[in-house]
């Protein structure tokens, strides 16, 4: 990666990439950040606090967001901070949708500072149980990542053509797996919180409405 944004680049895939960097300038920092997001999720499996989540957030989910906003030719700062909380606050709707299925992974994206605060301990994960703490915490996170979609909605409105409904869609579909994980009283453990055909019919219609 870093010899094609310095024009070292020898296989065809980097030197593609190089010359995208180039034509459309791209920070080499967003490129940077993915990379070590990438590395940091093969050897770290726990997070203490929120904070340090909220951290890898920033260069996991934060860059994509910023270079599709590149690429269409949208450099305002605003629109990228808006960027930004949809983009972490899909992340977070993730870990919060695949608790179950990161577990099996031996990963817990849960803060340990939250499951402390709220009587939750890893075993209580494992047990795969819905306990009654461990549905306020989930609803504690749940309404987090909600703040942050919240926040990030005025971009949805912000950019227009086919990257505007695409936005759309995916802000919807965002807010629809929180929707979910509350109509499931918080129980990750019992099913998967997932959107369906209806889900994803009703979601488009929204979204070339412009109804969110």
């Amino acid at each position: 990666m870093r010899s094609s944004l310095t024009n070292q680049a020898e296989h065809p895939v980097f030197i593609a990439l190089a010359h995208t960097v180039r034509q459309f300038d791209l920070p080499p920092a967003l490129f940077e950040d993915l990379l070590s997001a990438f590395s940091q999720d093969i050897t770290l499996r726990r997070y203490e606090t929120f904070s340090e989540l909220m951290d890898y957030c920033r260069r996991s989910a934060n860059p994509i967001g910023r270079l599709i906003l590149l690429l269409f030719g949208y450099r305002d700062e605003q629109l990228h901070r808006w960027s930004d909380c949809i983009c972490t606050g899909l992340q977070l709707a993730n870990h919060w949708q695949d608790v179950a299925v990161d577990l099996s992974k031996d990963r817990i994206y849960l803060p340990q500072e939250d499951l402390t605060a709220f009587g939750v301990t890893v075993a209580d994960l494992d047990a795969r149980v819905a306990t009654a703490d461990f549905r306020r915490l989930m609803k504690f996170q749940v309404t987090r990542a909600g703040q942050l979609m919240t926040a990030g909605k005025p971009l949805c409105g912000a950019v227009g053509g086919r990257l505007g409904l695409e936005l759309r869609a995916v802000w919807l579909g965002g807010t629809k797996i929180l929707e979910r994980i509350e109509e499931n009283e918080y129980d990750v453990f019992l099913r998967r919180p997932t959107i369906g055909s209806a889900d994803k019919l009703a979601i488009l219609f929204r979204a070339l409405a412009g109804k969110l």
